[in-house]
């Protein structure tokens, strides 16, 4: 990562200043000093929570297929039902899945609430198969999760009555104790002498565990604020099949088919475009010179003072302390500008100005002119590679040279 920051000049401006990086996250802390001393670039540190509710807020507002639902029916040919952009998504329950979760519900663009969370997450799944199997690769577990069989490990309630248990809604193959059938699978290699259980097997029981705990306390979040909208991402899902199809199950299992999960396409950069779209020091201020202003009029005209303190209550959020940005100047200014970037197109009106852009790491200068010869478009070429969600922005990033 050292060499590809400095390789590439990524930590410097043009003019050879170091540049300004914002940085989330526990790393943002732990690490910035290092970042500081071999890179020399200055690091702004945003409020986790604040920058993930910020990241997911704009992309539900601007990408028409940004989350989908995935099939409760393991290994289904087309698992994945993407949902058309609402008008207003709000309330809803976001559940980010890091090595621990955090259960967040998010009323507004810039309203939300930490209001539940466990240490059970991807931290937990990792740590647990890399002890039980001895694979420490991430992505080599999940590989693994595909081809085990958990009813080698995981006591089923037909293990325990041998048919289903109608009675009270449970079919033979509902998990009944993880890794509860581990000590009779022992006895049998005591007397046969043969390993039964698999390393696959393992971690294909400690993925639905874990997915099925996360599912659970999700849903009983979502009833206690009486929300049915629940998105849920982090480093956890990765888009893995798996992983999105037991969490899927859990929330149809426990709200008895009245909930659906949902999943977003971009979950992995919440955080990071929330960063980004955070207020920077201009914002701050000239907002902290209007609220002086405001207290000011307020104090001249007391008979207005509820009817501002309402107004401010709607239009303004509490960022960086005490201070308070205006809504409707900083966050529709920011979103309008980073939608700029969802766009592979440029403006084909006739112009002699050369933009300078960055590709692969090749500097690739691109005069428009009334022929438009030399748009982007004609310049990079389209991978096949390309985003399920069709969003503008992930079409710009398939382009190649």
């Amino acid at each position: 990562m050292n060499h590809l920051f400095l390789e590439n000049n990524l930590h410097i401006e043009d003019s050879g200043l170091p540049k300004v990086v914002r940085v989330t996250g526990g790393g943002a802390y732990k690490y910035a000093e290092l970042f500081e001393k071999r890179l020399g670039c200055k690091l702004v540190k945003e409020d986790e929570m604040q920058c993930l509710i910020w990241g997911t807020n704009f992309l539900l507002n601007n990408i028409k297929r940004e989350s989908f639902t995935y099939s409760t029916t393991p290994n289904a040919v087309s698992p994945k039902e993407f949902i058309d952009k609402a008008d207003n998504h709000y309330p809803y329950l976001l559940v980010n899945i890091g090595s621990g979760v955090s259960i967040i519900k998010v009323e507004s663009e810039t309203s939300f609430q930490r209001v539940d969370g466990t240490s059970l997450g991807g931290g937990t799944f990792w740590g647990l198969c890399s002890l039980l199997t001895g694979v420490s690769d991430y992505d080599e577990m999940l590989e693994m999760t595909k081809n085990g069989q958990s009813n080698h490990v995981d006591l089923v309630v037909g293990d325990i009555y041998g048919t289903d248990y109608t009675k009270i809604g449970l079919s033979s193959d509902t998990i009944a104790s993880s890794f509860g059938k581990v000590i009779y699978e022992n006895e049998k290699k005591k007397i046969s002498g043969e390993e039964t259980i698999k390393k696959e097997d393992i971690a294909q029981s400690l993925l639905k565990m874990v997915s099925n705990n996360i599912g659970q306390i999700a849903y009983l979040n979502s009833q206690r604020y009486g929300l049915n909208k629940i998105y849920f991402g982090g480093f956890f899902i990765r888009d893995h099949p798996n992983t999105m199809q037991r969490i899927s199950f859990a929330i149809d299992f426990w709200s008895k088919g009245q909930t659906k999960a949902m999943f977003l396409v971009h979950d992995g950069y919440l955080g990071a475009l929330g960063s980004f779209l955070a207020p920077d020091e201009d914002d701050l201020n000239s907002n902290d010179d209007k609220t002086d202003s405001n207290n000011n009029n307020n104090n001249n005209n007391n008979d207005d003072d509820n009817n501002n303190n309402n107004n401010n209550n709607n239009n303004s959020i509490k960022v960086k302390g005490s201070a308070i940005v205006n809504q409707s100047t900083w966050w529709k200014r920011t979103t309008n500008e980073i939608s700029k970037l969802f766009s592979p197109k440029t403006n084909t009106t006739t112009t002699t100005t050369t933009t300078s852009t960055n590709v692969n790491s090749n500097n690739i200068n691109i005069n428009n002119s009334s022929n438009n010869e030399n748009t982007i478009q004609n310049v990079l070429t389209k991978s096949s590679d390309n985003c399920e969600c069709g969003c503008d922005f992930c079409n710009f990033l398939s382009y190649e040279i």
